[in-house]
């Protein structure tokens, strides 16, 4: 039998090559399903550094993945880039969203975010409830802080990383400059604002509680009033079965994580549970910082950090833990999805206008001095302390050379981050 096969007319032969180009090229759900799988699988586990490392210039990060099969062109996974941190939400999560929507449709789409944050989302709930076993941070022991002091180190320096490399790719002319800088400045003094405040309303409220225990009950005005008529008609009884219900914690507190981080989500630009956990004391500073400096050490989406919080929100047993996990991991993610969807029929329409195109420039300035600022929030609350508060990276000479370190071996020598996170956790030990 002859290796190749004869043709007997060149129509002949323009069928075979036509049925070699639909194999090669299978448009199918199954072959669109195919390809998402067999490209976001290995990002999932690999890919360090959130919606910057997205469009990194490495092979294995989702830019160079999706330019090198031709799904988009560096421009418009650059327009993507810039819409994904535009609009609230986990920006590389909706950016990988994007990406697989736009090239298989929905169910590839959907599929792509399931690669995409589950493996991250799974491993930071286990974590939860492991550190919620572990009781109250100051009982925490003394290995497991220096463990958090060092991934802490090693994530600044990967965020350094990945923000010196958009500065110098997206920054190249003075106007992009400015508005970077611009995002850092009100970034910074906002946060700082922020803290401030939140400070002030503590205080006042510890105070306003003093003063009312220090006073005598009020007295009654001794005006006679006619009662005023009440139509709802059930009982006292019925009322107190309603206050119970409303707070019961098996109850109300599930939904009261599927909403505030659903509302979170919808507000956030980049950055999402910062605030929340601290707003309802669900976590400690200590706990805090120990899901924060593994979560910018694992590769995936930096908002699968909701599910670390979830899980020591709702800390009664194992299986609450799973549930608060998984709430706030939907609920993070849900109302940023939904909008990126909503969102890319309007690019794909109006994308060729020269005025957009100088927006999505504008946005992608921005995101760089959004990812600068991060470098110095997290340098200034990195440590944490066994007193249940916080440090400087930069009162602890040790911890800011570990982190010169790794910045030098990613940025100057290129060992690949995973290298560079174990060799930070051999460190603490």
């Amino acid at each position: 039998m002859h290796p190749f096969p004869r043709f007997h007319s060149l129509q002949h032969l323009h069928r075979f090559e036509i049925r070699a180009v639909e194999k090669q090229n299978d448009n199918s759900l199954g072959g669109r399903i195919k390809e998402v799988l067999s490209a976001y699988l290995p990002l999932a586990y690999i890919t360090f550094g959130g919606p910057q490392e997205s469009k990194g210039s490495h092979r294995s990060t989702p830019r160079s993945v999706v330019v090198s099969r031709q799904w988009l062109s560096d421009e418009m996974f650059t327009e993507l880039f810039a819409i994904s941190n535009a609009l609230p939400g986990p920006a590389s999560t909706q950016l990988a969203f994007s990406i697989a929507l736009i090239r298989g449709g929905v169910l590839p789409g959907i599929l792509g975010f399931l690669i995409w944050t589950l493996p991250g989302g799974i491993i930071m709930g286990a974590l939860g409830y492991g550190v919620g076993q572990l009781g109250a941070s100051n009982s925490f022991p003394t290995w497991l802080l220096y463990i958090e002091r060092s991934l802490a180190s090693v994530s600044i320096a990967l965020v350094a990383v990945a923000a010196k490399q958009l500065i110098t790719k997206l920054l190249t002319d003075k106007t992009s400059c400015s508005l970077a800088a611009l995002a850092v400045v009100l970034v910074i003094n906002f946060t700082e604002w922020k803290d401030r405040s939140t400070k002030q309303k503590l205080q006042k409220n510890e105070n306003l509680a003093d003063d009312l225990g220090s006073t005598d009950a009020t007295e009654a005005t001794g005006q006679d009033a006619k009662p005023p008529i009440m139509y709802f008609s059930y009982s006292m009884r019925a009322g107190f079965i309603i206050i119970g219900f409303f707070q019961s914690r098996d109850v109300y507190l599930p939904v009261k994580i599927l909403s505030t981080f659903y509302f979170i989500g919808s507000i956030i630009f980049g950055g999402g549970p910062v605030y929340v956990v601290d707003s309802f004391n669900w976590v400690t500073p200590t706990e805090f910082l120990m899901g924060f400096a593994i979560i910018n050490i694992m590769p995936g989406p930096n908002f699968n950090f909701a599910a670390f919080c979830g899980a020591l929100a709702f800390r009664m047993n194992g299986w609450t833990s799973f549930v608060g996990a998984l709430l706030a991991w939907i609920g993070i993610f849900l109302p940023g999805l939904l909008i990126q969807a909503g969102f890319l029929p309007i690019w794909r329409h109006y994308r060729e206008l020269l005025v957009l195109k100088n927006i999505f420039k504008g946005l992608n300035s921005v995101a760089v001095g959004l990812l600068a600022a991060a470098v110095f929030m997290l340098w200034n609350k990195a440590i944490a302390l066994d007193s249940s508060s916080v440090s400087s990276l930069g009162e602890y000479p040790g911890w800011t050379g570990l982190m010169v370190v790794a910045f030098v071996a990613m940025e100057t020598w290129k060992v690949q981050p995973w290298w560079v996170i174990g060799g930070g956790g051999v460190v603490a030990f």
